[in-house]
């Protein structure tokens, strides 16, 4: 990865709040560009935005538009698979492919998951999820040109894909649990 990053795309879970405000803070200091940072849930948004005294965070948004995009009434099934089929063949993967390990749009995602509670965005017709999915295309899509993303952090397989096809720097943390370290 060669720097500069301006404009930092920093996806952060809820898991680990404090890690990712101290990543944050030093992806700042290091690069001086811009952190939008992309979390889920209003108290996410509230905690985060309590956190930013300092500014390290130019800006701090839900992204719950997956999972929370409604279905229009007079929606037109075709356009939609159209517009799907379309963002298959930008970002080289299809719908189903994204959808086996989502939890809650995958249809395969309970053939493993012995007890594991169903989520009640699984019981939603295809065309929803379809949906659903142009609605996180677009968003990202939107936010890497209206930003210009440079770099893109612990994104979903949305963020990644657009990076990709962008040229732009990928990376997620994983646990690693290496000496006393989790990250």
């Amino acid at each position: 990865m060669t720097p500069p990053f301006t404009s930092v795309a920093y996806c952060a879970r809820s898991e680990s709040r404090y890690f990712h405000l101290a990543l944050a803070r030093r992806i700042k200091a290091r690069f001086k560009g811009e952190i939008h940072l992309y979390c889920i849930g209003p108290q996410e948004v509230e905690f985060y935005q309590k956190e930013n005294s300092d500014g390290v965070f130019t800006s701090i948004i839900s992204d719950e538009f997956s999972l929370s995009s409604r279905f229009p009434a007079d929606a037109s099934e075709d356009l939609i698979y159209a517009r799907a089929q379309e963002n298959e063949r930008k970002y080289g993967c299809t719908y189903n492919f994204l959808t086996v390990n989502n939890r809650h749009f995958g249809r395969g995602y309970m053939l493993g998951g012995f007890y594991h509670p169903r989520s009640r965005q699984s019981e939603l017709p295809y065309a929803h999820m379809v949906h659903s999915y142009n609605n996180a295309f677009e968003f990202w899509e939107t936010e890497f040109e209206r930003k210009g993303i440079s770099l893109c952090l612990n994104g979903g397989e949305f963020a990644a894909k657009i990076s990709a096809t962008l040229g732009v720097p990928f990376r997620t943390m994983a646990g690693s649990r290496l000496d006393n370290l989790h990250y």
